[in-house]
């Protein structure tokens, strides 16, 4: 019954937008909301980081090209572009996430992970692994567990 909220909750997205909406419209996977949300993301830098975070949720083209644009701004902005991105990834984004398996923040590795480790690409397989030697923990940890599912469903 929570699908019934979303366009009240959009009509106060209009008058009044918030975190707190952006993130209910994004879990509600509201896809009505996606013009509002790729407009909140040009004019409203302060809510910028919620609105990938839905953008993730909601996925499609729209989404996966301002989430793509965000990668190339760096900074928090990435980080949360990269994790929403791997959400709702497509196969012509992998070079990005194939890109990144060196970058520097270990949280955007932690998604280039989770991204490798659903591609049937023998080479992801190989940049997968790689991760699994990652100085953080929580990357290497995290390719070791997505490399041991994917291996068994592989047999």
């Amino acid at each position: 019954g929570l699908r019934e909220l979303a366009p009240t909750l959009r009509e106060h997205l209009i008058t009044e937008p918030s975190a707190a909406l952006i993130r209910a419209l994004g879990a509600l996977r509201d896809h009505e909301s996606l013009p509002l949300l790729l407009c909140l993301a040009t004019e409203r830098r302060d809510l910028l980081p919620v609105v990938l975070e839905a953008l993730g949720y909601l996925g499609g083209d729209a989404a996966r090209e301002v989430l793509r644009t965000a990668l190339q701004a760096g900074g928090i902005e990435a980080r949360i572009a990269y994790r929403a991105l791997a959400a709702c990834h497509q196969p012509e984004d992998l070079p990005l996430f194939r890109a990144a398996v060196g970058d520097p923040d270990w949280y955007i590795r932690l998604a280039v992970a989770q991204v490798l480790a659903l591609s049937t690409a023998p080479g992801d397989v190989v940049l997968l692994a790689r991760l699994v030697a990652d100085p953080m923990p929580a990357v290497s940890k995290k390719a070791l567990a997505l490399l041991e599912v994917g291996g068994q469903e592989r047999r």
